[in-house]
């Protein structure tokens, strides 16, 4: 004989079955944590539980651990290419930045020019590094050559 079961004995299992096949619908995912941070609205966009871009960058990765700034994005195509403005935000070091950007951005065809600049074909991609303490802001700058 089948026994259906509650909604109040499902519920549990429905939340436990969600967090398995949808990891960020987890108490710990994206939404959760932007809620807890205080950050819902237009202040930040967090990034998902799976690799992200840096926005208004097709193919620029978000370090793990930052966020995009809203409405910090800027995009304008040019007779002469593409200019992009971004930024990204969060806690930690200038220093894990740079070390993170360049490991990643060789892979992607970026060629290191200065610490903080690189180069790729008719492009050139610049990074700013602002720091206050543990919270850093990022801003990157694309432009033609």
């Amino acid at each position: 004989m089948m026994r259906w079961l509650s909604p109040v004995q499902a519920f549990p299992a429905l939340i436990l079955a969600a967090a398995v096949l949808f990891p960020g619908f987890a108490a710990g995912g994206p939404a959760a944590q932007a809620a807890e941070q205080g950050t819902v609205g237009n202040t930040v966009e967090p990034a998902s539980d799976v690799f992200s871009f840096v926005a208004g960058f097709e193919a620029l990765p978000l370090m793990p651990g930052m966020h995009n700034v809203a409405g910090s994005s800027v995009v304008f195509d040019t007779p002469t290419g593409r200019i992009i403005e971004s930024a990204i935000a969060g806690i930690t070091t200038p220093d894990e930045i740079k070390t993170f950007y360049a490991r990643s951005l060789p892979q992607l065809g970026w060629e290191r020019f200065v610490e903080t600049e690189y180069r790729r074909e008719d492009e050139i991609l610049k990074l700013e590094i602002s720091s206050d303490g543990d919270y850093v802001v990022v801003h990157f700058f694309l432009s033609p050559k």
